[in-house]
């Protein structure tokens, strides 16, 4: 009896795991605020393919905004994170994801975007001031997807700029950023004749805007072979193989949660 209640237990943890990521996309597709907005098809698109969520009542809010952290973990889906491997790649990171106030919700995906140079060391302090996360501008969400499509899709870029697109504002987007416009403008996912003109790079950018830029690049991404993945030194995409399953006769004495091993097991056969 005790040896099933203890697998009952397990049963029940592990669905209610499963339910509780299921449930940030149950929401559904046909959101009751974009009927008629510009950005519909990319927004229905992005919520299916799980780059990005509704809110309770069947919203999107498609000109509400996102934090820095919401777009790392949007980034991170797109260059093909997994929850699966969230512990794998946060206890790589875990003394910096602590230091710098990253809540856990977000720690795998934003271990994830270090591991691969979506983010950088020195950026991760700027997702968190405080307890308030950051909210995120046009021009660093650019570069977010940017690097995605890089890194992921083998897109080179252009570290001297010579074809920046011709914005009215071109002088005040940062220096960081422009290989990335470049990038995502040649790929027709950036449109410098929209807000006449203007990029507005320091701009908070909109939920509907993220939509667009994902979509876009996942279209791209979709056409993208793993043989094409281009890895460059220290960087790894793949989560590490998982072990394989091994069945043993016993009891079980001890369980632990943590970061050692969470169950021991007694041999009934002595050895």
């Amino acid at each position: 009896m005790k040896k099933m209640r203890i697998k009952l237990t397990f049963i029940v943890v592990a669905l209610f795991i499963v339910l509780s990521t299921m449930l940030s996309f149950a929401e559904p597709t046909n959101f009751t605020d974009v009927d008629g907005h510009w950005a519909k098809e990319y927004i229905e698109n992005v919520h299916k393919r799980r780059f990005m969520s509704g809110y309770p009542g069947g919203t999107f809010k498609p000109q509400g905004h996102i934090t820095k952290l919401e777009a790392i973990v949007i980034a991170a889906r797109l260059m093909d994170y997994d929850d699966k491997n969230e512990q794998h790649y946060a206890n790589q990171y875990k003394q910096k994801l602590e230091n710098n106030n990253i809540p856990s919700w977000g720690r795998g995906a934003v271990a994830y975007a270090l591991f691969n140079d979506i983010l950088l060391e020195n950026e991760l302090q700027s997702l968190v001031s405080g307890s308030s996360q950051t909210p995120a501008k046009r021009y660093e969400v650019v570069i977010y997807i940017g690097r995605v499509l890089r890194y992921r899709a083998g897109e080179e870029i252009n570290e001297i700029i010579h074809a920046i697109p011709p914005y009215e504002d071109k002088e005040s987007i940062p220096k960081e950023a422009k290989p990335y416009i470049e990038l995502l403008s040649n790929k027709g996912i950036l449109d410098e004749a929209s807000n006449d003109g203007y990029f507005l790079p320091n701009n908070q950018i909109t939920r509907a805007e993220v939509a667009k830029l994902v979509s876009m690049s996942a279209e791209i991404l979709d056409g993208v072979s793993d043989d094409d993945i281009i890895v460059e030194p220290g960087s790894i995409i793949f989560p590490p193989e998982i072990p394989t399953r091994k069945t043993v006769d016993g009891s079980i004495e001890n369980v632990v949660f943590g970061d050692k091993n969470i169950i021991s097991i007694k041999s009934e056969r002595g050895g």
